[in-house]
Formats: C-alpha cells, sequence, structure tokens
C-alpha cells in the first residue's frame, strides 16, 4: 500500500479552490473589457486579480499529473527524458485547446473574450 502524500493533498485543494474561484468571478462579473471599464477601480482590480488566481488552478492539477505521470524516483534525468519526449505533444494538446475555445467563444458570444 502507498503511503499518502499530503503536499499533494493540499496542493490538489489549492487547484480546486483556484477553479471555483475562477467560475465563481465569470459568474459575478462580465469580464469584456467594455464591461469591466463601467465597474469601479477596487471592483475592476478585485475581479481580474480574482478571476487570475483562478485561471491558476488547471495548470496545477496538470503539473500534479505530470508530476505523478514520472513515477516514484524523481531525479532530473527522469523528468527531462519525460518532457523530451512528451513536450511537442502538450504544445500541439494546448494549441488545439486554445483554438477550440477561441472558436467557441467566437460562436456563442460573437468574439473571442481572452
Amino acid at each position: 500500500m502507498r503511503q499518502r502524500v499530503i503536499w499533494l493533498d493540499y496542493a490538489r485543494a489549492l487547484a480546486i479552490i483556484c477553479v471555483v474561484i475562477t467560475h465563481t468571478t465569470e459568474r459575478v462579473y462580465n469580464l469584456s473589457a467594455a464591461e469591466l471599464l463601467q465597474n469601479t477601480g477596487y471592483s475592476r482590480i478585485f475581479a481580474i486579480s480574482m478571476f487570475t488566481i483562478g485561471r491558476l488552478g488547471v495548470p496545477i492539477f496538470f503539473f500534479l499529473t505530470g508530476f505523478l505521470v514520472l513515477g516514484k524516483e524523481y531525479n532530473g534525468e527522469k523528468a527531462i527524458n519525460f518532457y523530451a519526449q512528451n513536450v511537442g505533444g502538450l504544445l500541439i494538446t494546448t494549441e488545439i485547446w486554445i483554438l477550440l475555445y477561441n472558436v467557441f467563444d467566437t460562436c456563442f458570444y460573437g468574439e473571442a473574450r481572452y
């Protein structure tokens, strides 16, 4: 039986909180430039800050997944080999996701929002 790694649980909890913050911010604030400019300065700073902090959630999940995929022996050589073999696929997947996200926003909202 594997031993529980506490810092991984804390990192997962942080990632979950960040994702909730992002979705809450998107529901409370309209994040288009024209709408944000109508808010007060503090409200605008708060909305942008919460949205930015919240957006860290998904990368934290990805980093945790990458960390766990490497196996139990974590050393520099293993990490370099992992990224040498997988960085191309990771970049292509990320770019495809960004493209699909912008197409969806354009179709749904009439413009890419980010």
